[in-house]
């Protein structure tokens, strides 16, 4: 159950990171 909340919390985390890079790569196109 432990391997199967980290692996849910890295996908999570790696997720984040992805959105949070196309949002601002996003910002700056529309500036």
């Amino acid at each position: 159950m432990i391997e199967v909340f980290e692996a849910f919390g890295w996908t999570l985390l790696l997720g984040g990171l992805a959105v949070a890079v196309l949002f601002i790569t996003a910002l700056d196109k529309k500036r």
